[in-house]
């Protein structure tokens, strides 16, 4: 990588749709990894960067990434700290999706909040898993979570797992796998077109509020618990399957050396996610 933090733009092949990609150094925003004092200084410099890049976007899609959710049910989150820094910039400016790791396993969340809904993707488990979910009550209310793996008392306890998207114009679409290759889970995430018109407002709430986006459809389809072991994972009926891997990032580069360059560059972000943690 090639700083704290970048961005990249393109625009999707054969489309007029482009696609901004934000990735920043979450560590100082929160107390959670740190032994001594963070650092408020490094995390305004990270805060500023971030709210610079969006409210400047005009892209099509514009995606987030960083090391550290503040929306989980496991170890690592909620985090107050960070949410309260963040959440208010990625609803501002209508970000499509948060990516992040640190919490080792994968989940999938949509939190829901004055008509505007975000994706939060977890994808942590490229070295393992941590089955433990003590966090499942402290989820925050407008969320929903729609998929989170492993499944306490099965056999996913010890295998890892990883993710490839796969963006186009008009939809997002995200893949979850087991370290042997097998569909876990699956999730088409369709743009949203406010935000591409979406500008910096002049104050905290515009006056022409947007009315709530329709729910994206998630496969499987069965409503999730408070309890990780009714999670309807993982799929034996998926026909999208890969073959074994041996590692993540071979799985992960024989994916993009056959699709488009967009989504290549989209796989070796996931990747970046799930080296970091």
């Amino acid at each position: 990588m090639p700083d704290y933090h970048y961005d990249v733009h393109m625009t999707i092949p054969g489309s007029d749709a482009t696609v901004h990609m934000i990735f920043f150094d979450s560590f100082e925003m929160t107390d959670e990894s740190h032994l001594t004092k963070r650092d408020k200084d490094a995390a305004a410099v990270a805060l500023q960067f971030l709210e610079d890049k969006l409210s400047k976007s005009t892209a099509t899609w514009k995606l987030v990434f960083s090391h550290f959710p503040y929306v989980s049910a496991s170890e690592h989150g909620p985090n107050p700290d960070l949410e309260a820094l963040i959440k208010p910039i990625l609803h501002k400016y209508r970000a499509a999706f948060y990516l992040n790791g640190h919490d080792h396993n994968l989940q999938h969340t949509t939190q829901t909040d004055l008509g505007y809904t975000l994706q939060h993707y977890i994808i942590g488990a490229s070295n393992g898993v941590t089955n433990t979910w003590p966090n499942v009550g402290n989820v925050p209310k407008n969320c929903k979570r729609n998929f989170w793996y492993p499944v306490v008392g099965t056999a996913s306890e010890k295998k890892g797992g990883f993710a490839v998207g796969e963006l186009q114009p008009d939809q997002f679409k995200i893949t979850y796998y087991n370290e042997d290759g097998d569909n876990l889970y699956e999730f088409t995430q369709p743009v949203d077109p406010l935000a591409v018109t979406t500008k910096q407002p002049d104050s905290g709430k515009s006056s022409d509020a947007p009315e709530d986006t329709p729910e994206p459809e998630a496969s499987p389809s069965d409503e999730p618990s408070d309890e990780p072991e009714s999670n309807p994972n993982p799929n034996p009926n998926t026909n999208n399957t890969v073959p074994p891997v041996a590692d993540v990032e071979s799985a992960l580069m024989s994916f993009t050396s056959q699709t488009l360059p967009t989504w290549i560059l989209l796989t070796l972000s996931l990747l970046f996610v799930l080296w970091i943690n």
